[in-house]
């Protein structure tokens, strides 16, 4: 360890007085949240890893409880599969707490090390991790952020679950939306994208799903995309194994990811324990048995079969939103004659995304669409002669959000190059379609507008607290920060 390390990791653990008897040994990373050390427990004479919240951090309400939810629930769970919490502890200089040191290298690593991994070794992780799930679940919590990174290799082979900072409890409905986000998109589950109240375990199982493709292929679905549009995906595209990966089981494992992964979570496994039947007759039938994990990975060979689908789309309830015509039935039915503007879509496909370089400019002939902005349902369209993507075909910009067909839907498409001309012949058309992009030009300016007061009164204050740091008290400090967080929280209205 270097002399930097040394200033960098003793610092932050050595202000609090509580931690006194914590001997840092090494730094072993650090994140949004906060940093992680390698620390000998004189009262418990071993080895621990100890987890220490960022300072400016502890004035945000939200950030403390997301941290203490996390604590506290690591202690009060005890199981093989899960990493133990020992003790919490702080004062006004800090708030950290010590657990299980794993001698190990978490998933997300070793899969951007080695790449897809073996598949016998990917179902003993989702056995060992579904008994983890099982535990927590029969103790009334939920996970929220299973994912690869959240999964740790012993170095005995064992698989130990951790992170549990986003864990709802039956005693703990309220989880904010501020901490819906801090998930992680490749992994969520379509009913936390968008925006659901009513998250159960059915969503830790799809993210458990989720990773089980990411293992077996190298990289997480819809990998390279920007965030929003992963967000969008889980919702709207479904996710398949291809059949060139063998798998253990061949078509009976198929057929329970697939299971998970589904995007209407009634079709999912329904508990942990549902999940694990199906696993464990997988890992007793033939050569599969159960074993701790080997390292380095050892290749085991195991049959290909097809794939099974039961992927569907989701039902996301949302209220109705009105969309004026611009177009009456006449040039509807006109519009239907020119088969080279029509074009069909079966429910579930998607007209575009978000962020697409596509200019055609839509009108809805029959059926119904819906508009999604970072899985978010933004709107209903269902009324013929509806438009959209005027805003793309008028300044050239990319697409603001997806559209997607409900029902069967039939469109009227008009591309880029015809659509001045489209205008040109149909004036009253023209009014509507360019006073419907003025209004929504107008409404996309007011929330920039928005925007822009709250970063300029957030960084007055931060200017301000600058300037005053040299007289302000410790508390008075903290209350300042306090403030700047209340601005910037108002920023994601």
């Amino acid at each position: 360890m270097t002399e930097k390390n040394e200033r960098i990791s003793l610092q932050p653990l050595a202000e609090i007085p509580e931690a006194a008897h914590l001997r840092i040994v090494e730094l072993i990373g650090h994140g949004g949240m906060g940093i992680v050390y390698k620390a000998k427990d004189s009262r418990r004479n071993e080895i621990v890893a100890v987890k220490v919240l960022h300072q400016d951090l502890c004035v945000n309400r939200l950030f403390v409880q997301r941290f203490l939810r996390e604590a506290a629930s690591l202690v009060e769970l005890s199981h093989p599969n899960i990493v133990k919490g020992y003790e919490v502890g702080g004062s006004n200089r800090g708030i950290f707490f010590t657990m299980e040191f794993v001698d190990g290298r978490d998933l997300s690593q070793l899969s951007a090390e080695r790449g897809p991994l073996d598949p016998w070794v990917v179902l003993q992780v989702m056995l060992q991790a579904a008994r983890a799930l099982s535990y927590a679940f029969a103790k009334g919590k939920i996970h929220r952020d299973i994912k690869p990174a959240n999964l740790l290799l012993t170095s005995d082979g064992a698989v130990k679950l951790s992170d549990f900072g986003l864990i709802k409890g039956e005693d703990d409905p309220g989880i904010t939306g501020a901490a819906l986000v801090i998930g992680t998109p490749y992994y969520m589950s379509p009913e936390v994208v968008s925006g659901c109240q009513d998250i159960d375990i059915r969503s830790d199982i799809y993210s458990l799903g989720m990773t089980v493709i990411h293992l077996l292929t190298g990289s997480p679905p819809f990998a390279g995309q920007d965030m929003p549009v992963v967000m969008t995906k889980q919702i709207t595209d479904t996710v398949e194994l291809s059949t060139k990966i063998s798998v253990p089981g061949g078509d009976r494992f198929r057929y329970i990811l697939s299971k998970m992964v589904s995007k209407r979570r009634e079709l999912r496994y329904q508990t942990p324990d549902d999940l694990l039947a199906d696993l464990e007759k997988i890992s007793a039938d033939g050569q599969w048995e159960e074993g701790p994990i080997p390292m380095p990975f050892g290749r085991r060979r195991a049959t290909s079969a097809a794939a099974n689908n039961l992927f569907s789309a989701p039902t996301v309830e949302a209220p109705k939103t009105k969309n004026d015509a611009v177009l009456d039935h006449s040039h509807i039915s006109s519009l239907g004659r020119r088969e080279n503007l029509t074009r069909s879509y079966s429910p579930g496909a998607v007209l575009f995304y978000e962020g697409d370089d596509s200019r055609d400019f839509y009108i809805l002939t029959s059926g119904k669409c819906e508009v999604l902005r970072s899985g978010k349902r933004l709107a209903i369209i269902d009324q013929p002669g509806a438009s959209f993507g005027e805003i793309s075909a008028i300044l050239g910009g990319r697409r603001t959000a997806t559209i997607r067909a409900l029902e069967q839907t039939a469109c009227s498409i008009i591309p880029l190059e015809q659509f001045k001309f489209f205008l040109a012949e149909n004036h009253e058309v023209q009014q509507q379609v360019m006073e419907i992009a003025l209004t929504r030009l107008k409404d996309l300016n007011e929330k920039f507008v928005r925007s822009q007061n709250v970063v300029g009164r957030g960084k007055i204050a931060l200017r301000r607290l600058i300037r005053q740091m040299a007289i302000l008290s410790p508390a008075d400090v903290a209350e300042n920060v306090r403030a700047i967080y209340e601005i910037l929280d108002a920023f994601k209205e």
